[in-house]
């Protein structure tokens, strides 16, 4: 009996000094205490290995932003490029538009149907007047007028090559067309057109039919009357009286005749205009003429 509490009383301390060990049977083995100057070595090279860990990947961040940057980069650029082939400036891909004129009507009058017209005609030759009452070609001018189609301002002008076409109406009002060298003439400024043969035609029916204070006015007519305004101006400019006259005495010979002939009806009345060098005039049914006291003087207007 004594044995046998022996015994358990044994057990009982070996199993209570297992237990302040902190072990039991089935308890891992105890590790054994790092000395103090072991455990700041392992902490420096743990820190160490960290901070190489943090660095590299910080390194590799860093590179991949770049390489990141860079490719962004490259792809704005191969973008501008792009841009700059497929985009061209408007200045180089198309040319400036034409200058767009105002729509402008050569035929814009509303008061009716005019009851008669005059057409001066003025060419190298003169100027010759024609008028016209008869509506029927009066209405064939207006229709052509109405079809013309203006195109553009242009800078050319023509002298002695003019159309000027009066309508008179019922009311008392006149509406004045001109052309110029077959171009519509609005506020100086001269136009191309489309369709002026039509308005040509209609004035040459005109011309025909025309009268001029009961006479047909032709232009072997005209021609005739000029011809002899020129031989009476040779006769008196050839006459001793006259070229052994002062300027003076010259002015009042040439007014005198050229009077003369305003009362014939060669020149046309209030016509004649008198200067220091020259007295001009205007013959009948158009032309401008004058008779000069000295000798040409291309320095002289």
């Amino acid at each position: 009996m004594k044995r046998k509490l022996i015994v358990l009383l044994a057990l009982t301390l070996a199993i209570s000094s297992a237990a302040f060990a902190g072990c039991t049977p089935e308890s891992p083995p105890i590790k054994e205490p790092v000395p103090a100057e072991e455990s700041l070595l392992q902490n420096e090279s743990s820190a160490s290995e960290q901070s190489e860990t943090s660095a590299a990947e910080s390194g590799s961040n860093t590179e991949t932003e770049k390489s990141e940057i860079s490719a962004e980069a490259s792809r704005q650029e191969e973008k501008s490029a792009a841009a700059s082939k497929t985009e061209v400036s408007p200045a180089s891909s198309q040319s400036a538009p034409p200058e767009q004129t105002d729509y402008i009507e050569v035929w814009k009058n509303d008061s009716g149907t005019p009851v008669k017209m005059n057409y001066s005609q003025e060419l190298m030759s003169g100027i010759t007047n024609y008028k016209c009452s008869d509506i029927n070609l009066i209405n064939r001018l207006i229709y052509a007028l109405k079809d013309i189609k203006v195109l553009g301002k242009t800078t050319e002008r023509y002298d002695d090559d003019s159309d000027e076409i009066t309508f008179n109406f019922q009311d008392g009002s006149e509406c004045l067309i001109v052309f110029e060298h077959g171009g519509f003439l609005s506020g100086n400024i001269r136009y191309d057109v489309e369709g002026y043969s039509e308005v040509k035609e209609a004035l040459e029916a005109i011309k025909v039919s025309s009268v001029n204070d009961g006479t047909e006015k032709s232009y072997d007519e005209w021609i005739m009357n000029m011809s002899k305004v020129d031989n009476k101006i040779s006769i008196l400019c050839g006459s001793d009286e006259y070229t052994k006259a002062d300027t003076d005495k010259k002015n009042k010979l040439a007014i005198a005749l050229l009077t003369e002939l305003e009362n014939e009806g060669l020149i046309e009345k209030g016509s004649i205009c008198s200067s220091n060098d020259i007295v001009s005039f205007e013959y009948a049914g158009g032309g401008l003429g004058g008779i000069m006291f000295r000798e040409f003087d291309p320095m002289m207007n």
